[in-house]
């Protein structure tokens, strides 16, 4: 994915080795945090709950131009 982007980047030259190195190290850090340890999965379980806490608002909210007046 990453050559893909590359290779298809108009602007080479502003690719970051150094950013990309760290988001990759990240991704590693989350996956073996997640995959390993029972907190890790807890700690994105209730991250993702309260996403899902945040995302119903927005549906409620939305719903309230589907009523009809009166």
């Amino acid at each position: 994915m990453l050559g893909a982007a590359w290779l298809f980047s108009t602007n080479r030259r502003a690719i970051r080795l150094k950013t990309v190195a760290w988001g990759l190290a990240l991704q590693f850090v989350f996956a073996v945090l997640v995959l390993k340890f029972a907190f890790g999965r807890r700690v994105f379980e209730v991250a993702g709950e309260g996403v899902k806490w945040l995302l119903n608002f927005s549906y409620a909210g939305s719903t309230l131009c589907l009523r009809p007046a009166g």
